[in-house]
This record gives structure tokens, sequence and C-alpha cells, in this order.
């Protein structure tokens, strides 16, 4: 690791910069949080489900969806919910609260873990690069465990690298290294270890101290992992004895068989271009410069993060059971190899042209300006879906990176002291910030117009009585209409059962009346 001097001092005069980060991670992670329904019908609505019915139940050790026991899935995130939720139910803001506070955190923790192993500079610039990268926005306000996951993990990370650069404190590093794993795996299960170990890992084997990993002081830690974990699995083994079996399963069926989310070796490939939109345009060419004698200082450093990023990319692919959103946890290392390569690859492509800078900035201003009509003519540029997975649209892409260069041009002409790895890198985050901006506060309203069925269930529940069953026609349970009719629903897959349902439950009604009566 470089500037060690200065790593031991990584708080000092970091007050404004963490400042910056923590108002404009607020934002981006916050802002309108609770305006958007809940559109799917088995996503969103499935975990925050869950969560109300634990408040309901009382029952925190055993989650259920709709009176069934789930033990696929770790409780961590459900009490997240839960707590957040108490004294006001659950509801679209509360059930994202903790995807989001973690998120917020994770830009936190990656400016001090990007500090620590570089230098001030490339911390800031791989925060803001995390903070706007696409999928990560995207769990970030998602009612899933990717986003608390990821912060566990890069907290393991970052305790990790303190521990492994402070003999003397390692003992205290190392006991919040295991407990992040712990509550790692409490969040979502053991997968919680690979994204973590895999680069940790290799980075000793090739830096040839693998026998770190038989330390006492890092040994010790472990105490913390089982002290964190083992209380859980203790009280739901004893209720559910399957637990252990199920668990296994759900690890092992998912990855070895893909009994579900089955998808082909190369699916993770397709889709690093939409979950690491924008810096996935960026991204060779930082692979390239942090390989290449350009950053020899941070050579280790920078071979970390690509242990993270492909190590990890090709473990998931290695994986039967695939999901897009599973990439979430890379997206922190991806932004760190961005922010520490980014000086370079500017420079880099600076020197290599050697027309005036006055030149350049009009070849860009030109550019920017013919992408943009482009972008009119073949589309509705405006027909924004960000934070979502069909980020980038084409006429939104192309018009967003013709503003980017109109930008630049712009503010390098203007600001001719700021370097142009500075002007470039806050304009990108500016347009994302922009483009989401855009997106929640005129896109929201439409889709809940257009796309939710909110009010018709909420309006549903009111005219059936409490005590009256509901039922849905559909192929998958509707955990939407459960939600905001705030009872279960049952699901009929079939025509033909819809006049069952209906005569048995007016028999069922007819028999209650009677009784009743009698």
């Amino acid at each position: 690791m470089s500037d060690k001097t200065s790593k031991t001092h990584i708080f000092y005069n970091n007050q404004f910069l963490i400042a910056i980060l923590i108002i404009a991670s607020c934002w981006t992670c916050f802002y309108k949080l609770g305006d958007p329904h809940f559109y799917h019908t088995r996503k969103e609505s499935r975990r925050a489900e869950i969560a109300r019915e634990m408040i309901e139940t009382g029952n925190y050790i055993v989650p259920q969806l709709e009176g069934k026991v789930i033990l696929t899935k770790p409780p961590l995130f459900y009490w997240a919910v839960a707590f957040c939720s108490k004294g006001q139910g659950v509801n679209e803001f509360t059930a994202r609260f903790p995807s989001a506070a973690a998120a917020a955190g994770t830009v936190i923790l990656i400016f001090f873990l990007g500090s620590f192993l570089f230098n001030r500079r490339v911390g800031f610039w791989s925060a803001l690069a995390l903070m706007v990268t696409n999928m990560f926005v995207n769990q970030a306000r998602y009612v899933e465990m990717e986003s608390m996951l990821t912060f566990f993990i890069v907290a393991s990370i970052y305790t990790f690298f303190r521990g492994y650069a402070s003999p003397s404190r390692s003992k205290i590093w190392f006991a919040l290294f295991f407990a992040s794993l712990g509550l790692g795996t409490l969040t979502k299960g053991p997968f919680a270890f690979t994204f973590p170990l895999i680069p940790i890992v290799a980075y000793l084997i090739i830096y040839r101290d693998k026998k770190f990993l038989a330390n006492r002081s890092f040994l010790f830690g472990l105490i913390f992992f089982f002290i964190v974990l083992i209380p859980w699995v203790f009280l739901i083994s004893k209720d559910q004895p399957r637990f252990i079996l199920i668990a296994l399963w759900e690890t092992i069926g998912r990855a070895v068989l893909g009994y579900v989310h089955r998808e082909p070796f190369y699916f993770y490939f397709e889709k690093t271009g939409d979950t690491l939109f924008p810096w996935i345009f960026f991204l060779p060419f930082s692979i390239w410069i942090a390989l290449s004698g350009k950053l020899k200082s941070w050579r280790k450093e920078n071979v970390f993060l690509l242990y993270w990023f492909i190590g990890n990319l090709l473990f998931l692919s290695l994986s039967r059971s695939k999901r897009d959103f599973y990439l979430t946890p890379i997206a922190p290392g991806v932004a760190l190899l961005i922010g520490s390569t980014w000086e370079a690859l500017w420079q880099w492509a600076a020197d290599k042209l050697s027309y005036s800078h006055t030149a350049i900035q009009r070849v860009f201003f030109l550019i920017g300006a013919a992408l943009c009509v482009i972008s009119f003519a073949i589309g509705n540029p405006f027909s924004l879906n960000f934070p979502g997975m069909n980020f980038p649209y084409a006429p939104s892409l192309l018009l967003f990176i013709g503003i980017a260069c109109v930008v630049v041009a712009g503010a390098k002409r203007c600001f001719p002291q700021l370097s142009a790895a500075a002007v470039s890198l806050y304009t990108i985050v500016g347009l994302v910030l922009v483009a989401q901006y855009a997106y929640l506060t005129y896109t929201v309203p439409f889709k809940n117009a257009f796309e939710s069925a909110k009010t018709f269930y909420v309006h549903t529940s009111n005219i059936v009585k409490p005590n009256e069953p509901l039922a849905y026609l559909g192929d998958n349970e509707d955990y939407t209409f459960s939600f905001y009719a705030r009872r279960p629903v049952i699901t009929i897959k079939d025509e033909k059962d819809v006049i069952y349902f209906c005569v048995i439950n007016k028999l069922n009604s007819v028999i209650k009346s009677v009784i009743y009566v009698f």
C-alpha cells in the first residue's frame, strides 16, 4: 500500500469531503424513496409482506409469508424493515429504508477504503462513481437484500485491510472483519463469504502471504463470526429442525443444479452493460491502465480490485442460478478501480492526442451536439427508466453522451485550471443525478397511474369484509395484492378452479350464517 504516512490520518481534514458524500448519497438514496408503488407481483412486496407479518405475529425468529414458514433467507433484512416500520406499519418508504441507509453507508465506506488503499482523491472519486452506478442505485432504492449485503461485504474488506496493515491493532480489526462476515451471512447466507474472500485469498496467494490466514490474530476474530450467527441458527433450528437441510439445498441447489433462475454461463457478461452503467464504457481502459506500468505504485491494490471484479464475476458465472442484481456487490470494486485509474486514463488520452486543448474542446462540443440531434431523430430520449435495468435506452443513452461531451467541453473552457479527469467525472456524476431526479419527479407519477394496481388492490380490500377470502387468478402468487390488501390472497392458477373457489366460499358463508342464527 502507498502513502502509509497519510493513511494513518485519513480522517484528518476529510470533514468537507465526507459532508459532500453524506448529502449527495442521502439525496440519491432517499429522495422520493416511498413514491414508487410496488409494481411487481412478487419482488418488493414479497420482502415487505414478510416483514409486515413478522410485526403482526411477533415472531422474529421464523420468517413467514401468508402464514407459511419461509426458510430460504436469513432474517436480518426483515428485522431491519420491521424495526424501521414500528409504530407506522410497513409501507413503501419504511420497507426501502434499510436498503437506502445501507447504500449511503457503503458510499462512505468506499471513501474510507479508497483513501486507505490509495489517497483521498481516489476515495472521493470512487465514492462518487459508486453513488451513480446503475445497479447500485437500483438496489439502494429497492426492497431487496443486496444493498445491505454489499455494505457488510465492503465493511469486511475495509476492516481486513486495516488489520492487515496494522499488526498492533489487528485483533480489533479482524474481530470487526469476521463480525461483518457474520452479519452478511445473516443477511443473505453463505454467499456473503465469496465476495470478500475470493479477492482476499487470491491477493495473499499471488503476493506469497497465504500463511497470514493461519495468523493467530486473524483466527481469533473467527469467534465473532459465530457470536453473530449462532444465536439465530440455534433458535431457528430448534423451532424448525429441517432448517439446515433447506439452507444447504438453497445454497447448493441454486449454485450447482440451478433449479430456479437458470441462465447460461455468459449471462453476467451480457448484464455488465446495464448493471455497471455509466462506467462500463471506461472499464476496459481502466483495467488496461491498472495492469500497465503507469500505476506501478498502486499495482498490488489494483490487482486486488481486479480479483474483486473479475474473480467474483467468474465465480457467479459458474453458478447455474443467476439474477442480474447478484452483481451488486461487485459495483464497489469497479468504482474503486475507476477512481484509482481515472486520472491516469485521461492523462494517457491527452498524451496520445497531439491536438491543442482548444481543438479537442471544439471536437467534443461538435460530437456532443451531433449525438443530441441523433437522439431526437431515432426516438424519444426522455423516456427515462433510471434507476432501472432497462436503462440505457438507446435515444436516452445518445442524449446522455451528447450532453456529457458538450458540458465537458464548455466546463473545460470556462474552468481551464480544472483537469479533464475532474471535469469529466463530475459531469458524468451530475448528469446521472439529473436523470434520476427527472425519473423520480416526472416519470414515477405516470408509472404509478398507469402501471400500478395499488388503487385497485386497496379498493378491493375495502369492499370485501376482513373475514372473507380474496383470490387472484394468475401464474404466480401476487404478493403485491396481499401487501396492499393487508391479508393473505389465494392464488388460483387454473380458470376452472375459479368456480370451485366461489362455490366453496359461498357454502362456507351460508354455513357461518346458519351457525350465527342458531
